[in-house]
């Protein structure tokens, strides 16, 4: 399988990543949805601080996952790496 090199923006940083080429749209919908619900969180509970509001979204996005979370904990696990590497 054919590997890419995307960037994707997260709450305004943005993550180099290479994904599978065949997922290399959903990852940056994905990202695009985590930025929906950062803004969303933001505006109805008037919260600025940026890992307030991705706990947040991480938490709503992990809710509505089926009761398999270890996908769910594999990527956010994957988050919090990228977010370390890139302080």
């Amino acid at each position: 399988m054919s590997e890419v090199s995307i960037q994707v923006t997260i709450a305004g940083r943005p993550y180099p990543l290479t994904v599978s080429e065949n997922d290399a749209e959903r990852i940056q919908a994905c990202a695009v949805q985590i930025n929906d619900f950062v803004q969303q969180f933001g505006h109805d509970f008037s919260v600025s601080d940026k890992q307030d509001l991705l706990a947040m979204a991480a938490l709503h996005l992990t809710s509505q996952v089926e009761p398999d979370y270890s996908t769910a904990i594999k990527g956010l696990e994957e988050i919090r790496s990228l977010i370390g590497d890139a302080e």
